[in-house]
């Protein structure tokens, strides 16, 4: 049940167009590993696959979320990779 509440949050975000939504949409896509300075794409869920959406529709035009989702594009997985807008 946790996890139908965090997708429906995730949902209500990637509807948004503020700062604020566009930023929790990257911290819920994006992850560190350990103390190493890049930054990679979080483990596939729908949330993910919601909130790179959400990136695409909303903030295409954005630098912060550009960035997000050319990390998603280069992604190995196609629904990932459609999310983030990729069509090949």
């Amino acid at each position: 049940q946790a996890a139908d509440v965090r997708l429906q949050v995730v949902k209500v975000l990637a509807s948004l167009r503020t700062p604020a939504a566009r930023d929790c949409l990257i911290r819920r896509v994006l992850t560190r590993r350990g103390w190493i300075p890049w930054r990679r794409l979080a483990p596939k869920s729908s949330e993910l696959v919601v909130a790179v959406n959400g990136l695409a529709a909303q903030w295409a035009d954005d630098s912060k979320a550009a960035a997000v989702l050319r990390v998603a594009a280069r992604s190995s997985d196609p629904e990932i990779r459609s999310a983030a807008g990729v069509t090949s």
